[in-house]
């Protein structure tokens, strides 16, 4: 798997954008020893969307809803 990175100001509040293509397998993590947070403005209602979690050592896809919704799931 290749490697990606956002380039430009990393200090301290710094932000960007990561517009993965679709089906894409990407993951976020700080770059520094520091606790650091990271908030994901997502544009569709995800609790309900059917979505895959990634076992980088195994190498296996396991299908998964968050279920974060305030409102059913429209299954049909």
């Amino acid at each position: 798997m290749g490697s990606r990175s956002a380039s430009g100001d990393r200090s301290s509040g710094a932000t960007y954008a990561l517009l993965p293509p679709r089906d894409d397998i990407h993951r976020v993590r700080t770059t520094s020893a520091e606790t650091s947070v990271s908030i994901h403005l997502l544009t569709n209602d995800t609790g309900c969307v059917w979505r895959h979690a990634y076992d980088a050592e195994s190498g296996e896809a396991r299908p998964f809803r968050s279920g974060y919704v305030n409102a059913p799931c429209d299954d049909g």
